[in-house]
C-alpha cells in the first residue's frame, strides 16, 4: 500500500514537477523569463522508490562499492520462510486457513526471524568477525519470502581453508543414533532431489541433467579448487535418507550450518563465495556531483523563478557543503571526497556535513559516462584531490590553475601513458560485467585512443576474462572444467575479435595486438555460426519474438459460383469463397495489402480483433474513408493480447450478403499454457445463411420495405447442403467434406458470418466440447448442440469416438425463422468409412420453446482460472465492488418510416454515416460532422435520423443494456472490446435487475445476442482509447440505422494510449483535398517480406548518407 500510494503521489505530481540545472534557470531569469512551467524535464520515477529500475541501479552500484572496499563477500545465504513454523501453527489453529493464506503472518514473522538471525552473525559471531552483511528479500512459489544473504568477513578469515570451512559448514547428513534432531531436519528441509533418472520431471532438471550438479561427488576432504571455489566434505558413510522411495546420500545434501538449521529450523543454505552477488540497502553514501553552476533543481510549473532561485537548498547540495566543511575542518581536509563519509555525516535538515561520532559509511560517487567530458574528468579528480575548498582549487595544481578539469587530470599524470584508459577498465570492472569490459575495450581500439595497446592489454586481461570460464562450463555442461592463462587469454581475444567483426573492424588492424588462435576454439572458422550460439535465447524470445509481421496480400473481387445449385456473383478473395484463413499468434503485427477489384467502394473489418490504441484500422465508415474501386490500401495492426477465433468480412454496402468474409486464428505464444491437450488438428467452419439474390438486389428491398424474409439455404464455408433428403436438396450441389482419422481429437472454430439467422450447429453422435469464443477460455462444457448467433464464434473439442465404418452429419440450421428450407448439412467424414452418413439429421431444439436458447446462453461461463494472451489468469472483475461511471439504456425498435425513410433505432436515433469519417473529423477538430450527446435512456420522442456519438469516460466502466423490442433474436458487436456478458432475461430491464447478474463469471466476448422482448447487460472497461463501432450484426438493421459510436478519449494526448494517424490514410468528404495522389491506384505485386523491407531500409539509409539526389 506505501508503494502504491507513492507512486500514485508521484503520477500526479509529475507533470507539474519540473528540474532544471541552476545556470539554465538563472539564464531563463537574465532573459525577462517569468513562467517557468515549459523550462526543464518533468520528473520521472526517481531511484528513491524501492523496486524501482533506477533504485535497483543504484543499490547494484554500491554494492559494488561494498565489494570495492571490503573485498567479495565470503559467505552466501539462502534464509526461506518456513510455513511449518510452529508460530505459525499456533497462529492458524482452529481455522480452516492455509499458511499462504495469511502472508502479512508469514511476512512479519519471517522478518523477525532474519533480524534475529542477522543479530547471530554480527553480534553473536557464529562464523567470526563480520565488517559488513547485506540482504535482498524476494517472494516465489506460493508467496513465501525468503532472503539472499552476503556476508563480508573480517580479514582475518578472508582465504577459504578447509580448517575454517568444515567447522562452519557441513554438506553430509548426520548420524540418525547420534543427533535425530539434526538427522530430521537434514531430512526436511536440505536434501535436494530426488532429481535426475529417478524424477526426470523434477523442475531443476535441464536436458535431462540436473542444472544445480546434484548428485555432487563423494569427497573424502573439504578442499579448494583453483579458482577459490570450495568442495565440501561429502564421505561415503553409508547414512541415507529416503525420499519418494528413492535412497539420498551426502551427494544430495545442500550445503548448511548444524547450529543455524537446529535453531531456525528452515531451509538455510550456507556457502563459501569469492564473487560478488545482488545487493539491496547497502550502508553506502552516495555522493552526488556536478560542474559549476550544473545542480539540478527541483520545482513545481507554477512556481516563480525568482523563489526557485532563492532556495537555500538551491546552494547547499551535498557536494558544495562538502568544499564549505574542507574550508572550516582541517580534519576534512585530509580525505577525498569518497573517503568522505567514513569520517563525515551529512545533516539532511540542516544541510550540512558535521564529524561522525559512531559507525562507518562507505562512499560511492555518482558514475558518470565519459561521454560527458568535464563531468568524467572531474569524477577522476574527486577520487584523488583531496579537501579541495573550491573548485578553482580542484583546476589547480602544482600552483598553476587550468581552463578545464580534463587539463587538471593531465597535469596530475592521471591520463598520461594510457593510464586513464586501464584504470577505466579496472574502475568500470567494479559494476559491469566482463562482456561489458571487453565491449568497452574493443570500442577503444577502434576509437585508436591508446598508445600502447600491449600495455593496456596486459595490464587488463585478467578482467576483460571475467566470465568466460563460467560461460565455457555452461556451454560444455561440466562444472569442473579448468582453463589454463593462455586458454583464457585466447577466449577473450577471441571474444573481443567477434566483437570488432561485428563493427567491421578486426584485431589485424592494430599493430602490437596479439591474435586469437581460432582454430582451437571450437566452430570459431565459421563466424556465423558462433554469432548464432551467442544469442540469449530467452532474452530475444521476450524482446522480438512477441512482435514479428505477418504478410498478406489480397484482391477482392467478383466471381462466379453456385452454391445452392444456382450460378451467382460472389465476393472472393483471391479467388477464393469464403477468403484465406488469416493467421497468427498474440502480439504479432498483421499486414493486409488489399486491392479493390469491386464496382464499389469496399473496406474490411476485423470482427473481433480490438486493435489496441488503434481504431484507424477497425475497417467501419465512422474511422475510415472506404477503399474506392481500383484502389489499393493496407492495413497493419497488432493483435495485441489476444487469442482465439474471429472472423472478418465487408462492413460498406451489404456486401457481407455476398460474402468476403473468413475466419481469423489468433494462436497462443509457446510461453503461455492452453487449458486443454493440443488437438490433433484445428479446422474452421464458416457458417451462415445464404440468399440467391445479389447484395444489390438486397439491399434495395431493404430500402424499400421488403423484409429479408427466409434464407435460401445456408452454407458450410461457402458449400451447399449434403443431399441428405432428395426431395428437398436438389441434386448437383458442392458441399463440404470435413475428413478426420479415428481416435483424434479436433478444434472446430464455428463463425456464423450469415445476414441475419441464428444457426443451430450440431455433429451426429457426436459432443461439442465448448472451450473458447472470441477469444476467452470457457469453462469446459459438453454440448450435443450449440445456437450460434449472428456474428458470434465458438471453438469446440470434438472427439472422433464414434464407429469408424460410416460418415456422419455436420449440421446448422436456422432458429426463430418459419423456413422450409434446407438446413446446412457438411459431411463428417472418417478415414476408414466405408458407407455415407445417414438416418434423420439431428434432432433440432424445439423452436416453441426459445428460453432453451437463453438457458444455453447463461450456461457459457468464463475460465477464470486459465491463462489466455499473458501468463497471468484471464481473471474475472468482481462487478459489484467496481464504480460503474456510466450507464447506458440501449433501447431498439423494429423499422419503421422516419423523413420518408425505413430505418431503424437505438433511443430513438437511427445513425446516419457522413461522408467523412468521425475519425478523421476528431483527428482535424472539423466541426459539425457529429455531437457527443447520444442519451443514455430511451427518448419519449418522435425518431430522428442524426449522427449522435457516446462520450465514454477513459478507462472508465460502462454499463450497457441492450433491451430488444423487435419480434427476432437480435446480436450487438462492440468493437475495440471484449466486454462480459453479465446477466440476460425476458421482459423490460430494471434497476433491481441488476440482482441476477452474474458477478464472478461471466463470460468476456465481442458480439452478444439479445431475444426479443428480452434483455442482454454487458460491463465494458473503456482502457482502449479510440473510436469503436457498437452495431446491430443483423445486416438488414445495421443497414438500416442501428448503431452508434463510442468516443474514449484519454485527456492527455499521448500515443502511449492511441497511435497517430497512418500515413496511408484515405481521405474523403469535407477533407478531400488532403488526399494524395500516389495512394490511389498503386497494385503491389507481393506483400514486402521482412528481408525485403530491411533492403529497402538500407538502401535508404545510404541514399540519406550519400547523399544521392532521387527523381
Amino acid at each position: 500500500m506505501m508503494e502504491t500510494e507513492r507512486l500514485h503521489y508521484i503520477r500526479r505530481q509529475q507533470h507539474v514537477l519540473r528540474c532544471e540545472s541552476y545556470e539554465n534557470l538563472r539564464n531563463q531569469k537574465a532573459q525577462g523569463t517569468t513562467n517557468i512551467s515549459n523550462v526543464g524535464q518533468r520528473v520521472i520515477l526517481p531511484s528513491s522508490f524501492t523496486g524501482g529500475a533506477r533504485y535497483m541501479l543504484q543499490n547494484y552500484l554500491d554494492a559494488m562499492s561494498l565489494c570495492k572496499w571490503f573485498g567479495y563477500p565470503d559467505f552466501f545465504i539462502t534464509f526461506m520462510c518456513n510455513p511449518k513454523w510452529r508460530e505459525i501453527k499456533r497462529f492458524l489453529k482452529d481455522t480452516s486457513l492455509q499458511p499462504e493464506d495469511r502472508p502479512d503472518i508469514l511476512c512479519r514473522l519471517f522478518k523477525i526471524k532474519l533480524d534475529a538471525f542477522i543479530k547471530d552473525l554480527r553480534e553473536n559471531k557464529i562464523f567470526g568477525t563480520v565488517q559488513a552483511y547485506v540482504y535482498t528479500i524476494e517472494f516465489q512459489k506460493r508467496g513465501l519470502p525468503h532472503s539472499h544473504i552476503c556476508l563480508f568477513m573480517h580479514s582475518d578469515i578472508k582465504l577459504p581453508i578447509v580448517e575454517f570451512i568444515d567447522p562452519i559448514i557441513s554438506a553430509e547428513i548426520p548420524d540418525k543414533i547420534e543427533d535425530p534432531e539434526l538427522y530430521s531436519l537434514v531430512n526436511e528441509f536440505m536434501i535436494h532431489g530426488p532429481c535426475g533418472a529417478e524424477n526426470i520431471n523434477c523442475p531443476c532438471m535441464v536436458d535431462k541433467k540436473c542444472s544445480k550438479n546434484f548428485p555432487k561427488q563423494f569427497c573424502d576432504h573439504s578442499s579448494v579448487d583453483g579458482n577459490g571455489f570450495p568442495l565440501y566434505r561429502r564421505r561415503n558413510d553409508g547414512h541415507f535418507v529416503e525420499k519418494s522411495g528413492v535412497k539420498l546420500d551426502n551427494r544430495n545434501v545442500v550445503p548448511y550450518n548444524k547450529y543455524i538449521l537446529k535453531r531456525y529450523q528452515a531451509h538455510i543454505n550456507v556457502e563459501w563465495c569469492n564473487q560478488g552477488s545482488s545487493i539491496k540497502y547497502p550502508s553506502v553514501i552516495r555522493l552526488p556531483f556536478h560542474l559549476p553552476n550544473q545542480q539540478q533543481i527541483v520545482y513545481g510549473e507554477d512556481d516563480d523563478i525568482d523563489d526557485v532561485l532563492d532556495k537555500p537548498s538551491v546552494a547547499a547540495s551535498k557536494f558544495t557543503s562538502w568544499m564549505e566543511c574542507n574550508a572550516i575542518d582541517s580534519e576534512a581536509r585530509k580525505l577525498t571526497y569518497a573517503e568522505f563519509p567514513t569520517k563525515f555525516v551529512w545533516i539532511l535538515n540542516g544541510r550540512f556535513w558535521k564529524r561522525r561520532k559512531v559507525g562507518k559509511a562507505i562512499g560511492r560517487i555518482h558514475s558518470v559516462s565519459p561521454k560527458l567530458g568535464e563531468a568524467y574528468f572531474l569524477r577522476i579528480l574527486l577520487n584523488k584531490v583531496k579537501g579541495p575548498t573550491s573548485f578553482d582549487e580542484i583546476l589547480t595544481v602544482n600552483g598553476q590553475r587550468h581552463s578545464s578539469f580534463r587539463d587538471a587530470c593531465y597535469a596530475l599524470g592521471l591520463l598520461d601513458d594510457d593510464k586513464e584508459y586501464i584504470d577505466a577498465i579496472k574502475e568500470a570492472s567494479h559494476s559491469g560485467s566482463g562482456f561489458y569490459l571487453r565491449f568497452l575495450f574493443a570500442t577503444l581500439l577502434m576509437c585508436n585512443s591508446m598508445s600502447k595497446l600491449e600495455v593496456v592489454w596486459e595490464n587488463t586481461w585478467e578482467y576483460l576474462a571475467d566470465g568466460i570460464l563460467y560461460n565455457q562450463r555452461q556451454r560444455f555442461k561440466s562444472a569442473e572444467l579448468s582453463l589454463g592463462v593462455d586458454e583464457l587469454k585466447n577466449l577473450t581475444l577471441f571474444e573481443i575479435e567477434q566483437i570488432l567483426l561485428r563493427n567491421n573492424s578486426t584485431l589485424k588492424n592494430f599493430k602490437n595486438m596479439s591474435y586469437p588462435d581460432v582454430e582451437s576454439v571450437s566452430s570459431s572458422n565459421n563466424r556465423l555460426i558462433t554469432e548464432e550460439l551467442d544469442y540469449d535465447i530467452p532474452v530475444l524470445k521476450n524482446d522480438y519474438g512477441r512482435d514479428p509481421f505477418v504478410y498478406y496480400d489480397w484482391t477482392i473481387s467478383y466471381i462466379t459460383a453456385s452454391p445452392l445449385g444456382v450460378k451467382q456473383q460472389v465476393i472472393a478473395i483471391d479467388g477464393q469463397f469464403p477468403g484465406p484463413i488469416l493467421e497468427g499468434t498474440t502480439n504479432w503485427n498483421v499486414v493486409v495489402n488489399v486491392k479493390n477489384d469491386l464496382d464499389e467502394p469496399v473496406l474490411l473489418t476485423w470482427n473481433g480483433i480490438q486493435h489496441r490504441r488503434n481504431s484507424w484500422q477497425d475497417g467501419v465508415l465512422g474511422t475510415n474513408c472506404p477503399i474506392p474501386a481500383g484502389w489499393n490500401w493496407t492495413y497493419e495492426f497488432q493483435v495485441k493480447d489476444q487469442i482465439g477465433s474471429f472472423f472478418y468480412f465487408p462492413s460498406t454496402n451489404f456486401q457481407r450478403a455476398a460474402g468476403g468474409y473468413g475466419g481469423i486464428t489468433i494462436n497462443n505464444r509457446d510461453v503461455i499454457p492452453v487449458p486443454f491437450g493440443a488437438p490433433d488438428g484445428d479446422i474452421t467452419l464458416v457458417i451462415g445463411d445464404w440468399f440467391i439474390k445479389s447484395h444489390k438486389d438486397l439491399r434495395k428491398d431493404i430500402e424499400k420495405g421488403v423484409d429479408l424474409g427466409s434464407p435460401d439455404g445456408i452454407l458450410f464455408n461457402g458449400l451447399g447442403p449434403y443431399r441428405y433428403d432428395s426431395s428437398i436438396v436438389p441434386d448437383g450441389i458442392a458441399y463440404q467434406v470435413i475428413n478426420v482419422e479415428p481416435g483424434k481429437t479436433y478444434r472446430f472454430r464455428v463463425h456464423n458470418v450469415g445476414t441475419s439467422t441464428s444457426l443451430n450447429l450440431r455433429i451426429q453422435n457426436h459432443n461439442l466440447l465448448l472451450v473458447e469464443t472470441e477469444g476467452s477460455y470457457t469453462v469446459q462444457q459438453n454440448y450435443s448442440n450449440m445456437d450460434i448467433h449472428v456474428g458470434q464464434s465458438y471453438s469446440f473439442l470434438v472427439t472422433m469416438d464414434q464407429p469408424a465404418s460410416n460418415d456422419y452429419y455436420i449440421v446448422a440450421s436456422p432458429r426463430f425463422v418459419n423456413s422450409t428450407k434446407a438446413s446446412g448439412v457438411a459431411i463428417l467424414h472418417y478415414s476408414n468409412s466405408q458407407a455415407p452418413a445417414s438416418g434423420p439429421l439431428p434432432d433440432l431444439p424445439n423452436e416453441s420453446d426459445p428460453s432453451f436458447s437463453m438457458t444455453q446462453a447463461r450456461s457459457i461461463r468464463m475460465n477464470v482460472s486459465a491463462g489466455a494472451a499473458r501468463p497471468n489468469p484471464q481473471g474475472s472483475f468482481k462487478y459489484g465492488e467496481i464504480t460503474v461511471t456510466d450507464v447506458f439504456l440501449l433501447l431498439n425498435k423494429p423499422p419503421e418510416i422516419i423523413d420518408g425513410k425505413r430505418r431503424t433505432t437505438l433511443n430513438g436515433i437511427s445513425f446516419f454515416v457522413p461522408s467523412t469519417p468521425l475519425k478523421l473529423a476528431q483527428q482535424y477538430n472539423v466541426l459539425g460532422i457529429y455531437k457527443l450527446d447520444f442519451p443514455n435512456r430511451p427518448m419519449n420522442r418522435p425518431s430522428i435520423i442524426d449522427t449522435s456519438v457516446i462520450n465514454g469516460t477513459f478507462k472508465g466502466f460502462i454499463e450497457i443494456i441492450l433491451q430488444n423490442n423487435d419480434s427476432t433474436v437480435q446480436s450487438y458487436h462492440l468493437d475495440g472490446y471484449a466486454f462480459f456478458v453479465v446477466g440476460m432475461d425476458y421482459g423490460v430491464w430494471t434497476e433491481n435487475s441488476r440482482n441476477v447478474y452474474n458477478k464472478w463469471d461471466g463470460v468476456a466476448r465481442s458480439t452478444t445476442q439479445v431475444f426479443p422482448g428480452a434483455w442482454t447487460a454487458i460491463l465494458v472497461y473503456l482502457d482502449n482509447a479510440g473510436l469503436w463501432n457498437l452495431r446491430a450484426q443483423n445486416l438488414d438493421s445495421w443497414y438500416l440505422g442501428q448503431e452508434v459510436y463510442l468516443s474514449v478519449v484519454n485527456p492527455e494526448v499521448t500515443e502511449k494510449t492511441e497511435l497517430s494517424l497512418p500515413e496511408n490514410t484515405i481521405f474523403c468528404g469535407v477533407l478531400s483535398s488532403l488526399q494524395k495522389d500516389q495512394a490511389q491506384r498503386v497494385k503491389f505485386s507481393s506483400a514486402p517480406s521482412v528481408p525485403t523491407l530491411i533492403t529497402r531500409i538500407f538502401i535508404a539509409l545510404i541514399i540519406t548518407f550519400v547523399g544521392i539526389s532521387v527523381r
